[in-house]
């Protein structure tokens, strides 16, 4: 069965604009709506068309250039679906062409109603999806266009429109001369779709236009937040209202193509989104901080206070692309921050050291608790590049840095940068410093708040020599961070930095 045989046959609407010119009517517009059998013959446009059919003119002056807009219901023939421009009529009377010349395409399935459409926004509001196919003129002649856009014409176009459709056609003279068939999802008023409480599963709702129900099979994609693709699976609708179709992997947003038993695509879907929370951490911009380093150069830093954060529906964990799919790029572990490496090409200096402080920074600043740094070889020098650009004032910042390998005028610098950094700028920045000749920490590691990553390096080589980032995973985490707490709040492994 072709797609189009669902409509052949069944009742539609013609809806006209035209210019009467000479005794003859142009098309300036024509819109085919195709209705599938079941779906009530919805008249209402807002504001006020209830007739069955009619044809209207507005009183504008003189006897030449009038423009009409005519309604008809009518029984949709093959011919007017798939050749409108030589079979359509206007008024029971034949209706002329601006140009010989046309272009044809199809739109995607659009979901009405979607006023970020223009050909959704020339139709009434329905609950549906809706596939256009449009013949365009290819170009129509400068005479001609010239006429349709003078002030008298457009100012009828406009009445007409508004007065009886709810919009303004004049608005959409781009597609002046066209002829637009609107064919309604066939089987089906609409689909609701809702994904279960660990997005694993997505349940769909078929509202059937009929008592019986035919098969509907949906190819579905799956996507992470990064819109890597998960899987793709197909699925064949029960014949019920109500379907579960199950994944392997938890997904962020999924595209869906719909099609009949006869393989025919009736209706898609793209970056479809189930919202399962929603966060409000309000942040209040409190100063402009001004620091200038040992060379006298200077930079502004912007400082904000977070509120406490208000949640609601479930809470999502920061996402990770560890254990969600058996393949993806590089690329894409770099831009989710779960592995990054950095080459030490003595050529990419200057670019490896920016990025990797680009990292580090967007690590620290999406922390809204607690952050621990931990390096034994953290300096009033590793202060200064990572830790002055910190934008939440909120935070507490943790640092673990070591007595062997600080003598006592680094700690001082480090001490005397972090006191003037809380009393002036108002951060919480702490930090201590491991005892013994041999420190216990040998790694470097950064937490923020749940999530933990490992340097294979300090952070004042970080990006000058061959190195990785690397995010632990989810369910190995809290280990690492009750070691590192064990270590804060235990005087016999750290003492304050004085």
């Amino acid at each position: 069965m072709d797609f189009i045989d669902y409509y052949i046959n069944k009742p539609g609407r013609l809806i006209t604009f035209a210019l009467e010119r000479d005794m003859k009517f142009y098309n300036v517009l024509t819109i085919i709506e195709a209705y599938p059998e079941g779906m009530p013959v919805d008249r209402q446009f807002a504001p006020n068309i209830n007739a069955h059919a009619f044809c209207a003119r507005t009183k504008a002056p003189g006897k030449k250039d009038k423009v009409y807009l005519g309604i008809e219901e009518i029984i949709v023939s093959k011919n007017l679906l798939t050749d409108p421009q030589n079979h359509s009529v206007f008024n029971g009377v034949n209706i002329y062409n601006l140009t010989q010349d046309f272009q044809s395409f199809y739109t995607d399935w659009i979901q009405l109603p979607d006023s970020s459409s223009e050909i959704a926004s020339l139709l009434p509001s329905r609950m549906t999806s809706v596939k256009a196919h449009i013949w365009k003129p290819t170009e129509i002649p400068k005479d001609e266009m010239e006429i349709l856009m003078n002030a008298k014409i457009s100012s009828q176009l406009r009445e007409l429109s508004q007065g009886n459709l709810g919009y303004d056609i004049t608005k959409y003279h781009s597609l002046y001369g066209s002829y637009i068939t609107a064919c309604y999802t066939p089987i089906y008023r609409n689909l609701r779709f809702k994904a279960n409480s660990d997005k694993t599963g997505l349940y769909c709702r078929i509202d059937y236009r009929t008592a019986d129900h035919p098969i509907l099979k949906f190819k579905i994609q799956t996507h992470t937040r990064e819109n890597t693709p998960l899987e793709t699976k197909n699925f064949e609708s029960s014949g019920e209202f109500l379907n579960l179709f199950k994944f392997d992997h938890s997904f962020h947003h999924i595209d869906i193509s719909v099609t009949d038993d006869f393989d025919n695509t009736i209706d898609h879907y793209e970056s479809m989104n189930f919202i399962s929370s929603i966060h409000f951490t309000p942040s209040i911009k409190t100063k402009d901080v001004k620091y200038i380093d040992e060379n006298g150069n200077s930079k502004i830093v912007e400082k904000f206070v977070e509120d406490s954060t208000t949640i609601i529906g479930k809470e999502e964990t920061i996402a990770s692309l560890f254990n969600s799919s058996p393949e993806f790029t590089y690329e894409q572990f770099e831009k989710s921050l779960d592995f990054i490496f950095f080459d030490g090409d003595k050529n990419d200096i200057d670019k490896n050291v920016k990025r990797a402080k680009e990292c580090i920074l967007k690590i620290l600043n999406g922390a809204h608790k607690t952050c621990y740094i931990c390096d034994i070889f953290f300096s009033a020098a590793t202060f200064t590049t990572f830790l002055l650009d910190l934008i939440n004032l909120n935070t507490n910042v943790r640092i673990i840095s070591s007595k062997e390998n600080l003598n006592k005028d680094d700690q001082k610098k480090l001490h005397d940068l972090i006191k003037k950094s809380n009393e002036e700028v108002g951060h919480n920045i702490e930090c201590r410093l491991l005892r013994g000749d041999k420190a216990a920490l040998h790694d470097r590691i950064i937490v923020a708040d749940d999530n933990v990553w490992m340097i294979g390096c300090s952070l004042d080589e970080f990006g000058v020599r061959a190195t990785s980032l690397i995010r632990v995973p989810a369910k190995y985490a809290p280990k690492i961070i009750s070691g590192v707490e064990k270590w804060w709040n235990d005087d016999n492994f750290t003492e304050k930095l004085a």
